[in-house]
């Protein structure tokens, strides 16, 4: 099953965005501070980024539901900015897709998460799933189990599991038969 990434050139250049703004200002900022330098990176690329965008979810006239999300890309990719230690949490996945159901766009897989936790999967090609961490230490049982679900959902025989540690670059290959 070939897995093909949606809106290839924009994810692209929303990647190559964000990895400037790590690379110039760092971690540990406020997420308005990201989320400015976002635009600003988005903008110098001639990438059309909207901010703030609100919606209001109605039934039978009444108000159920109240969005607002942080970017929307060339009114095809949507970017949610956490500031957070660790992975999402289902809530962070329950809130995006329901921004995807209610702004009527396509679910691509892919959490871009710069500092101490990872730049989660990327699919290169149709056969190969990468998952990047950037772990002080080594990667664990935990995170070779996550690439092996998401190679599996998306039906990639291959994996790569790379971690930029402290002191070593490590990187384990992973094949499904």
């Amino acid at each position: 099953m070939a897995v093909k990434l949606l809106h290839e050139e924009i994810t692209k250049r929303v990647i190559g965005a964000g990895m400037d703004v790590f690379n110039s200002i760092g971690s540990g900022w406020d997420e308005w501070d990201y989320h400015r330098a976002m635009l600003k990176a988005l903008a110098s690329r001639g990438v059309k980024a909207e901010s703030h965008l609100r919606g209001t979810l109605m039934h039978r006239g009444q108000c159920v539901d109240r969005f607002e999300l942080d970017i929307l890309v060339e009114d095809k990719v949507i970017l949610e900015l956490k500031h957070i230690r660790e992975g999402f949490a289902p809530e962070h996945y329950v809130q995006l897709i329901s921004y995807l159901k209610f702004w009527k766009k396509d679910l691509v897989y892919g959490e871009l998460k710069l500092g101490e936790r990872p730049v989660d999967s990327f699919v290169i090609g149709s056969s190969l799933v990468v998952k990047a961490t950037s772990l002080p230490e080594n990667t664990s049982s935990i995170d070779l189990t996550r690439l092996q679900s998401c190679m599996a959902q998306l039906g990639v025989p291959c994996g790569l599991l790379a971690n930029f540690g402290r002191s070593a670059l490590l990187l384990r290959a992973v094949k499904i038969k």
